[in-house]
């Protein structure tokens, strides 16, 4: 089985450069303008008909993000708390700050 991080994150570009100007919201959080993951802003991965384990990371700071498919489930085997005891069988599934899945 293959395992692919996906650390998703929103940011906002000040040119070319990160914009770190929201620090009065730093306990909060904001809402970044485009959508990272792993890093980069066009994310790309090869996969073959297998099984692949996704550990999904929400990295944004107030953001909330669905995570899913339109026609597969998938199957929840553990958060950032620990396994599951059984995996869980969902279409869709939210993840707020900072938890993995």
């Amino acid at each position: 089985m293959d395992d692919l991080p996906v650390k998703v994150q929103d940011v906002t570009f000040d040119g070319a450069t990160f914009d770190h100007g929201h620090r009065f919201l730093a306990d909060t959080g904001f809402l970044g303008e485009r959508t990272m993951v792993n890093g980069t802003l066009d994310p790309y991965a090869e996969v073959g008909d297998e099984r692949v384990r996704l550990r999904l990371l929400n990295a944004s700071t107030a953001r909330i993000y669905t995570f899913g498919s339109d026609d597969r489930s998938f199957d929840l085997v553990g958060t950032d708390g620990g396994l599951l005891a059984a995996p869980l069988s969902r279409g869709a599934g939210p993840a707020g700050r900072g938890p993995g899945a």
